[in-house]
């Protein structure tokens, strides 16, 4: 998702480029929280495509068991 964003300049509310440059230790430890979020919290893709899936069996009339 990251990987083509160029950090190296901040970006405003208005999504436009600033001529500062970012603290490079500002982003590191943004990456580091991001990491450290989606290994607690994140849902993978395979359980929540099954979720999806057993309650459109149940919308669609079938009895999961």
């Amino acid at each position: 998702m990251f990987e083509n964003r160029d950090f190296l300049h901040q970006m405003n509310q208005e999504d436009m480029f600033l001529k500062e440059l970012a603290d490079e230790k500002i982003v590191e430890k943004a990456f580091e929280n991001i990491d450290r979020f989606n290994e607690k919290y994140r849902i993978s893709k395979f359980i929540l495509d099954k979720d999806i899936e057993k309650r459109l069996m149940v919308e669609n009339g079938l009895k999961i068991s």
